[in-house]
C-alpha cells in the first residue's frame, strides 16, 4: 500500500504534537527571562566563600587551566558547573563575566521544566496538570538561586531528569534503561556530589518494586546481566566520587561525632521550611500520593515514581541532617553550625507536587485521614515556630526563609510574620479540605493555584531580600566600585587581611589580580584555598610568608586605623587601603578594635613601630563619649609607661596624649567602659577621631631624660 495517504495524517500528526508541547517551551522560556531579570537585579556575589569558589574554577577553565584558587589546584569533583559557565569569563571584565554566569544558569534552570513534565505525562496524569507541575516547579522560593554562581541552577534539572530516568529504568528495566539513567545521575553526581545518594535510592527502590510485586527470582534471572553491569558502574562511581572527594566535606563514610538521637530535632525545622517553600497544601495529599500509589497503584510506573520519591526523600533529609547540620566536631570541618538547609531539600518539591496529583486523580480518598494529616501539620507548624530561625545568619541556605525574614523586616516582627505565614497556611488548608468534600473534581485545580500563590509569594520575597543584602554589600563594604584593585593595580597584588575581616571573598571575586592572601595573626581564614602568614616585624616591615612584602598590597582595614612609613596609595575607602611599595612595606601604627567609622570597642590596643629606630613623640587620640548619659571611663596601659586613665561626661570630647619613648615597638591597650549599642546594633565604647602621632617640639622630654628602651 502506498504511504502517500499517511503523509497529510502524520503532518497532523506532528503539528499536533508541536503545538501541545509549544506550552511547555513557553514556559520554559518565561521562566528563563523572569529569572535572568531578576538575576540581574543583584549587583555582587554575597554567598561566600562559595560563589567565589565557584567563579574561580569558571575563570581557570576558561583561561585553559585544570581548577586554581589563587594558583592552588584543587581536588574537586562536581565540576558542571564551572564548565558550563566557563565561556562567560571569556567576556573582558568580570561584570559581564558575571551577568553571563547568571544569564546561563537562569536558562539551566529553567530546563527543570521539561523533565517534571515527562515524569507527569508518563505517570498518565491530565496534560493541563502535568504543566502546571511543571510550572509550580519554577516558582518554587529556591529557584531564586539562579542568580548566585553555585551549583544549585545546574543541579536542580539534572538532578529531576536522573529521577525521571530511574522511574523509567524501574518501570521498564533493561541495559537500556539502567545505562541511561546512571548517565544521568553520573551528570548529577557531577554537578552537585550530594547525589551521589541517587544510586542507592535507585537501587533500594528497586528491590521495594521487586518485592512489593513478588517477582524477585525472575527479575534477577531475567536482568542478571543488566544488573551486574549496574552494581559494576553504580560501584565505580560511587568509589571515584563521594567515598574519596565530597568538595568541602569529609568522606560519606566520615561523619565524626553524628548522633542519630538528634535527627528528629533536626529534621523537624527542615521538613517544616520545605512544606511551607512548596505551597504547604500539597503535603498532606502528596503523603496519601505516595502511600496509595505503593500500596495500590494503579500501574507499574505509578509504584516506581512512590518507591522512588519516598526513598529519595529519606536520602535528601539523612543528607541534610549529617553534613547540613554539624555538631561541634564536625564544624570545624565544614565550617559553619547549625542552619535550616532547605539547600540540600528544595529538589523534592517537584516530586511532591506530582504526588499530590496522583493523590487527586484517585478522587481523594480516604478524607478524613487528609484532615487528619493537615490538621496534624498545621499544629506542627504552630508548635514550632519558625521565627527563631530568622535571627542571625539561620536563614542563609533556606530561601522560604529569605522571604520570612523580609515580612518580618516589613511587620517589625518575626513572631508576627512567622504567625501570619502559619495562618494563610492554615486557611489554605481549610479551604482545600472543604473543597475536597463538596466538589472533590475542583481539588486538583484548586490547590495548584493555592500552591501557586505561596510559592509565588515567597519567591517574592526571597527574591527582595536577595537583591537588598547584595546591594548592601555593594553600597557599603565594596563602595559601589568592585573592581577598583583591578583598575588601579598593575595585575598582581597582594591581600594581607586584618582579625574582623569580613569581605575578602567579595573582593577576591571582583579583582582577579589579588593572586596572594596573606594573613595577620588572628585572622580567620575566608575559606580553604591557599592563604599564607602574615607578620610585622620589629622595625614595623609587613612579611608575607617570612619574606618582605613590596610591590602592590591591598590592606583589610580602615585607613584611620593604621598609618604607614612608606608606600604610594592607589586606592582607599572606609574599609580598605591599597598601596604600592618600592621598598619592603613598613607600618607606624595599627589601632586594633577602631570600626571604619571610628567606634571603639571595649577593649583593644595601639601598637606603634619605631621610625628611624625609635619610638620618640605623643600619641594625640581625641575621645568623644557616646551620649548615653553615663560617664565614660577609658584606661591606656603599656609595658613601660604609666597608665594614663580619663573620665569624660557623656556626650563630652577630650583630648588624651601619651608620651612615647622606646627603640622597641610599643603596644598600648586600651579598656573602656560603660557600653552602648547603636541603633545598628553595634556594641561600642567611644568614639575615636583622627589619631595623630606627633614628635614633641624640641623632642620628646621624657625619652631625652631616660635612655630608650
Amino acid at each position: 500500500m502506498s504511504a502517500v495517504p499517511h503523509a497529510p495524517r502524520r503532518a497532523l500528526d506532528g503539528a499536533f504534537a508541536g503545538i501541545r508541547i509549544a506550552p511547555l517551551a513557553l514556559i520554559v522560556t518565561a521562566g528563563a527571562a523572569l529569572r535572568i531579570a531578576t538575576a540581574w537585579l543583584r549587583p555582587t556575589p554575597y554567598y561566600f566563600p562559595d560563589e567565589y569558589m565557584y567563579a574561580s574554577f569558571s575563570r581557570s577553565l576558561a583561561a585553559g587551566h585544570a581548577p586554581i584558587v589563587r594558583g592552588m589546584p584543587v581536588h574537586f569533583f562536581p565540576l558542571l558547573q564551572p564548565i558550563l559557565t566557563a565561556p562567560a569569563w571569556l567576556f573582558p571584565n568580570v561584570e559581564e563575566a558575571y551577568r553571563a554566569t547568571q544569564a546561563i544558569e537562569s536558562v539551566v534552570m529553567s530546563l527543570a521544566a521539561i523533565p517534571v513534565y515527562y515524569l507527569a505525562r508518563r505517570l498518565d496524569l491530565p496534560y493541563r496538570w502535568a504543566l502546571a507541575a511543571a510550572g509550580l516547579s519554577l516558582a518554587i522560593p529556591a529557584a531564586v538561586y539562579s542568580s548566585f554562581v553555585l551549583s544549585e541552577p545546574v543541579a536542580y534539572p539534572v538532578a529531576l531528569g536522573a529521577i525521571a530516568a530511574a522511574v523509567h529504568a524501574i518501570d521498564r528495566p533493561g541495559a537500556r534503561s539502567f545505562a541511561f539513567f546512571l548517565g544521568l545521575a553520573a551528570l548529577a553526581m557531577f554537578a552537585r556530589m550530594q547525589f551521589a545518594v541517587l544510586l542507592p535510592c535507585f537501587v533500594v527502590a528497586l528491590v521495594a518494586v521487586v518485592l512489593r510485586e513478588r517477582r524477585l527470582r525472575g527479575f534477577v534471572r531475567s536482568h542478571r546481566i543488566a544488573i551486574a553491569l549496574f552494581l559494576l558502574v553504580g560501584g565505580a562511581l560511587a568509589a571515584l566520587g563521594p567515598a574519596r572527594n565530597t568538595g568541602y566535606y569529609p568522606s560519606f563514610t566520615f561523619t565524626p561525632g553524628f548522633k542519630a538521637s538528634t535527627a528528629l530535632h533536626l529534621i523537624a525545622p527542615d521538613a517544616l521550611v520545605l512544606a511551607f517553600a512548596g505551597g504547604f497544601v500539597l503535603v498532606p495529599g502528596a503523603i496519601l500520593g505516595v502511600v496509595f500509589a505503593f500500596v495500590r497503584p494503579l500501574r507499574r510506573a505509578e509504584l516506581a515514581f512512590a518507591a522512588m520519591t519516598a526513598v529519595f526523600t529519606v536520602g535528601v533529609f539523612a543528607e541534610a541532617i549529617v553534613y547540613g547540620h554539624p555538631n561541634k566536631a564536625q564544624a570545624r570541618i565544614v565550617g559553619h553550625t547549625d542552619f535550616v538547609q532547605e539547600r540540600y531539600l528544595f529538589y523534592l518539591l517537584p516530586l511532591w507536587t506530582i504526588a499530590f496529583l496522583l493523590y487527586a486523580r484517585r478522587g481523594c480518598p480516604r478524607k478524613a485521614v487528609h484532615a487528619i494529616v493537615a490538621v496534624a501539620l498545621v499544629v506542627a507548624s504552630l508548635r514550632l515556630p519558625l521565627a527563631g530561625y530568622v535571627a542571625g545568619d539561620g536563614f542563609d541556605h533556606s530561601p522560604f526563609l529569605f522571604a520570612l525574614r523580609q515580612l518580618a523586616e516589613m511587620v517589625h516582627s518575626a513572631s508576627t510574620a512567622s504567625l501570619v505565614v502559619v495562618l494563610a497556611g492554615a486557611a489554605s488548608v481549610v479551604v482545600l479540605l472543604a473543597v475536597s468534600f463538596i466538589a472533590p473534581r475542583a481539588l486538583a485545580a484548586v490547590a495548584l493555584v493555592l500552591a501557586a500563590a505561596a510559592t509565588a509569594a515567597g519567591s517574592v520575597g526571597a527574591i527582595s531580600l536577595n537583591v537588598r543584602m547584595s546591594r548592601a554589600l555593594y553600597n557599603i563594604a565594596l563602595d559601589r566600585n568592585p573592581s577598583a584593585i583591578d583598575a588601579a593595580g598593575r595585575g598582581h597584588a597582594t591581600m594581607v587581611l586584618f582579625p574582623g575581616t569580613l569581605v575578602a571573598d567579595a573582593l577576591l571575586f571582583w579583582n582577579p589580580s589579588i593572586d596572594r592572601l596573606a594573613l595577620l595573626p588572628g585572622t580567620n581564614e575566608p575559606d580553604t584555598f591557599a592563604v599564607e602568614p602574615a607578620s610585622v616585624a620589629r622595625d614595623g616591615t609587613l612579611l608575607v610568608n617570612g619574606a618582605r612584602s613590596r610591590g602592590d598590597v591591598l590592606l583589610s582595614a580602615s585607613p584611620g586605623g593604621l598609618r604607614l612609613q612608606n608606600g604610594t596609595p592607589l586606592y582607599a575607602n572606609a574599609d580598605l587601603l591599597f598601596v604600592r611599595a618600592r621598598d619592603a612595606l613598613r607600618f607606624r601604627y595599627v589601632i586594633a578594635g577602631r570600626a571604619p567609622d571610628g567606634w571603639l570597642e571595649g577593649r583593644g590596643s595601639i601598637t606603634v613601630w619605631p621610625s628611624h629606630g625609635r619610638v620618640d613623640g605623643r600619641l594625640v587620640l581625641p575621645i568623644r563619649a557616646p551620649r548615653n548619659g553615663r560617664t565614660l571611663t577609658i584606661r591606656f596601659t603599656s609595658a613601660h609607661e604609666q597608665p594614663v586613665v580619663r573620665r569624660i561626661g557623656a556626650g563630652r570630647s577630650a583630648v588624651i596624649d601619651i608620651p612615647l619613648c622606646s627603640r622597641a615597638p610599643v603596644t598600648i591597650a586600651y579598656a573602656a567602659s560603660p557600653m552602648t549599642v547603636l541603633p545598628d546594633g553595634r556594641i561600642v565604647a567611644a568614639m575615636l577621631g583622627v589619631t595623630r602621632l606627633d614628635a614633641a617640639a624640641g623632642g620628646n622630654r621624657a625619652c631625652s631624660r631616660a635612655p630608650a628602651r
